[in-house]
């Protein structure tokens, strides 16, 4: 009798853990960020953050293959210092801010991201691989 009310509460204990791991919310990463309510880990702001939200949508410049339109997303940091690619093909990548007469730009590995008048422009390796212009000035 003991032997079985063992075996019952372990297997109980089991089917608890298995329930607990699929529960909305319970697949928070290393730095505690919820993936399934959106949340990436942002490392210029040391915080998660949901990327559409507080970066910039980029979309590919080529066109979609499959009718898929692919979007990259550029987040600064609180002092704009630095900036985060978020790109669908690649690891986040970190860049570094600099200016130039037509505005700043933040460059790192084999990217380039600029502030221009029209909008933003990704280069990777001096090709634009992704845009978004700036949005529309609202009247006073």
């Amino acid at each position: 009798m003991k032997k079985i009310f063992i075996l019952s509460l372990c297997v109980f204990c089991a089917a608890c853990a298995a329930h607990k791991e699929s529960l909305p919310g319970a697949d928070r990463d290393g730095h505690g960020c919820i993936a399934s309510a959106g949340y990436t880990y942002v490392s210029v702001l040391d915080r998660c953050a949901r990327l559409w939200e507080e970066g910039v949508r980029l979309n590919s410049v080529q066109a979609p293959a499959n009718g898929a339109l692919f979007s990259a997303f550029a987040v600064l940091s609180e002092s704009g210092e630095e900036a985060e690619l978020f790109l669908p093909e690649a690891e986040p990548v970190t860049l570094s801010r600099s200016f130039t007469p037509d505005g700043p730009y933040w460059t790192g590995g084999n990217y380039r991201l600029d502030r221009l008048p029209q909008g933003w422009r990704l280069y990777k390796e001096d090709v634009l691989i992704y845009a978004a212009p700036n949005p529309p000035q609202q009247a006073n």
